[in-house]
């Protein structure tokens, strides 16, 4: 069982940026970061996302609050022997020259692994990765989803402590994010090199299946930051979403044995709020008794997915 140890802690981080025309203020923010662990940063784009990721990379001086790397072990603000221990993945990947495996060895050397060890450690993460074909291709040669996992080889083969990846899914199909999402969480709860991983995303439902952490971002306020498996636990309603032509009047006809019951309309989706008491099976049970056609549902009593379409419904 991994020990529960803090990699980072922020207290009332904060950044604030200034231009003729414009300002953008992060939320002060108390962020805990444990080794094994996994934390997601959600929210849409412009809410400070990629600015907390580079505040903890220690590639950006913040503006208010307090910084600490407890497992590193260095001197408060020693930020060069503090960034030996991150790795940072950005979401525009750079592209490199030469072959992917030269690479991996001279990425592992600038770290001070040599000889027989950095020959050993490219050909692990090279093997566990599912690199293997490719570790003589170039850049050009390979696909985005293999860059970014080349990019993962290029962090890991160092071994930080901290793994820090902006918008890691965005190019990604399907298929791919769920393999490198579970790679993460593998190489999270590794038992030789367990490491911390910060990522943000907006792919709520695929970060929400490996995240133990969430922080959400929204118009400039902390909604949520806390356990994943909290979130939703003190509730008041349940919330469905799902897709379907049917009208809102259609629906409540269907859906009248159920009291307390509201919905909101935004075209091909709609989201229904019921008491807490309800259960998903039963409601669909009840649309598909009623001929509704549903192209999708999903149950977003306890995803944070209800931030956004709750904070939606009062603009």
């Amino acid at each position: 069982m991994l020990l529960r140890r803090p990699v980072f802690e922020g207290r009332g981080i904060t950044k604030v940026f200034r231009t003729a025309k414009h300002s953008f203020r992060l939320p002060e923010i108390d962020l805990e970061l444990n080794l094994g662990e996994i934390t997601g940063v959600v929210g849409e784009n412009g809410n400070g996302k990629t600015t907390l990721l580079r505040i903890v990379a220690g590639d950006l001086q913040i503006s208010g609050g307090k910084l600490r790397y407890p497992a590193f072990e260095v001197p408060e603000g020693d930020w060069y022997r503090i960034k030996q221990h991150i790795a940072f993945i950005p979401q525009h990947l750079p592209a490199w020259n030469g072959f992917l495996k030269e690479n991996l060895h001279f990425t592992a050397a600038i770290h001070g692994i040599k000889g027989r060890e950095n020959e050993e450690r490219v050909d692990f993460v090279i093997h566990r990765l599912g690199l293997t074909k490719y570790e003589d291709a170039l850049w050009s040669e390979i696909s985005s989803g293999y860059k970014l996992r080349f990019e993962l080889a290029r962090a890991l083969v160092w071994h930080p402590r901290l793994l820090i990846i902006d918008e890691p899914l965005a190019n990604l199909d399907i298929n791919t994010q769920q393999v490198f999402l579970q790679d993460l969480r593998y190489l999270a709860k590794s038992s030789l090199n367990p490491i911390s991983i910060l990522l943000s995303s907006q792919h709520l439902h695929e970060l929400e299946s490996i995240a133990d952490n969430i922080l959400f971002i929204k118009n400039g306020e902390i909604l949520y930051n806390g356990k994943m498996k909290d979130f939703g636990k003190d509730r008041k309603e349940n919330l469905f979403e799902i897709g379907t032509a049917a009208s809102k009047a259609s629906l409540m006809e269907a859906l009248q044995q159920l009291k307390g019951l509201r919905i909101e309309d935004h075209g091909q989706t709609k989201t229904i709020h019921t008491p807490v008491n309800t259960e998903a099976g039963k409601l669909l049970q009840l649309l598909v008794d009623a001929n509704i056609t549903v192209n999708y549902f999903r149950d977003i009593s306890t995803s944070t997915l209800k931030l956004f379409r709750q904070n939606a419904s009062k603009t």
